[in-house]
């Protein structure tokens, strides 16, 4: 058993993070910010940062994403979550092949 002072420590590969990036911009942010943009309360100036950034209005400290490391005895599991208004998106980025 590990000693619970042990640290560990995940990383991210470049590929991984094109990959990442590649969804969030394909598929999650045109859904969310779709649905912000349509929200009949939102501020001409929020929904002006919206599209000029070109991402989805996330709070004051963003947010939006989870990073997921999850151990087994086969591998560890990788799974990348944004937490939207309606629905949490999630990309599974676990390379099982190699188990």
């Amino acid at each position: 058993m590990r000693d619970a002072s042990e640290s560990r420590s995940f990383s991210i590969t470049p590929e991984e993070r094109a990959r990442i990036d590649t969804w969030l911009r394909e598929d999650v942010f045109p859904t969310i910010m779709f649905k912000q943009l349509e929200n009949k309360n939102l501020s001409d100036a929020d929904r002006a940062r919206i599209m000029e950034n070109g991402h989805p209005y996330e709070g004051a400290i963003g947010g939006g994403l989870t990073y997921q490391f999850t151990t087994t005895t086969l591998g560890t599991v990788f799974k990348v979550t944004y937490a939207g208004v309606d629905a949490d998106y999630t990309l599974d980025l676990t390379d099982y092949e190699s188990w």
